[in-house]
């Protein structure tokens, strides 16, 4: 009994220092798990390291920039003026001369999400050592941005000019320190226009899909107020039912297909159905074929017709025959009358049915 009496105490001690040893564990791997940075990708989730850095840097301070790369190249590609559907039976259109834009500073975040950003990460990675070595540039610049020329939009196409200026390209990430509580944002892009020329503008024809012309063509007569949402469903499909049917319908045309290897037979005809603009020019430019990302054939002859090389194999289904004129470059002047030299490059982008298959 007594030896019982003796153990309980023995017992009761072995079992608090055990318990404080795995409090201190258990404390030490809560510490190890609060110091893990939290990492979010600006490339894949730009709203929510968008957010992440406007809520927690409004003090600098407790921010950190690490420059990755500094590089010189196109900026990113915006828009000028607004996109132009041409929803006309026959008449043919094109797209305003007169519209302007400036060119400053921006992130890749405040381009891909509605949410600006306001704090001040591009007066920090400017004032990086990385990017003090590479430009000598100690402030920003705005560039002027105009529109030269129209472009000519057919009958069911969609036109637009998109612009892009000479700028310092910054990649990196910033470290955002709360207590002992870490995030760090990577992926971030950053272009800064040096305020050097030329620009580039390139235009865009391309045909219309079926959403875009039931977004853009088919007009819903005013309904009375007390009218179902069904009714209004079937007039709204009505709507874009005669929206298609004004559009041209697509047409076979012919291409020249040509095999990688040498030979007699290297080059075929071949017939593909799609709706050309009616301004089209198949001759002296270069093409691609290419689908879900992936460029099937390409085309590299300036001479004559298209005459696309095999890349990859083309099985039947649909593609998008995008054809490209010879760049050329132009003087055009800015909003603000200032004269600049622009790189014009004319792209028209045509959905095509492929009903062949063919190998290298």
């Amino acid at each position: 009994m007594s030896s019982e009496v003796r153990g309980r105490p023995t017992a009761r001690r072995a079992w608090l220092v055990a318990l404080a040893g795995g409090a201190l564990a258990v404390g030490s791997a809560g510490a190890a798990l609060a110091q893990q940075p939290t990492v979010i990708n600006a490339g894949t989730d730009a709203q929510q390291a968008a957010d992440a850095l406007n809520q927690n840097c409004a003090d600098m301070e407790k921010c950190d920039w690490d420059t990755k790369s500094v590089t010189n190249g196109w900026g990113p590609p915006k828009i000028v003026g607004d996109k132009l559907y041409n929803c006309s039976a026959s008449a043919e259109a094109e797209t305003a001369t007169d519209a302007t834009d400036t060119r400053g500073e921006s992130t890749s975040l405040s381009e891909s999400v509605a949410l600006q950003i306001s704090v001040g990460l591009s007066e920090v990675a400017q004032e990086s050592v990385e990017f003090k070595a590479f430009s000598n540039q100690t402030e920003g610049f705005s560039t002027g941005v105009g529109v030269s020329t129209g472009v000519p939009v057919s009958p069911g196409f969609v036109g637009w000019t998109e612009a892009q200026v000479n700028s310092d390209l910054v990649t990196g990430s910033a470290s955002i320190t709360q207590g002992i509580h870490l995030i760090q944002v990577t992926g971030i892009d950053l272009s800064f226009p040096t305020g050097s020329l030329p620009v580039s503008e390139s235009s865009y024809n391309q045909a219309m899909t079926a959403q875009e012309i039931a977004d853009n063509c088919a007009k819903v007569e005013n309904l009375p107020a007390g009218t179902t949402s069904s009714a209004r469903a079937a007039v709204a499909a009505r709507a874009a039912r005669a929206a298609t049917a004004r559009v041209p319908k697509e047409k076979p045309f012919k291409i020249t297909i040509c095999q990688a290897r040498r030979g007699p037979d290297r080059c075929t005809r071949r017939s593909v159905k799609g709706r050309l603009p009616e301004r089209h020019n198949l001759r002296r430019v270069t093409a691609t074929l290419e689908r879900s990302g992936r460029v099937h054939a390409r085309d590299k002859n300036r001479r004559g017709g298209i005459r696309l090389t095999v890349r990859r194999d083309i099985k039947a289904g649909r593609y998008r025959l995008i054809v490209r004129k010879k760049p050329r470059t132009v003087t055009t002047r800015d909003s603000q009358g200032k004269r600049y030299r622009a790189i014009q490059h004319r792209i028209t982008i045509i959905p095509v049915n492929v009903r062949w298959r063919q190998k290298r």
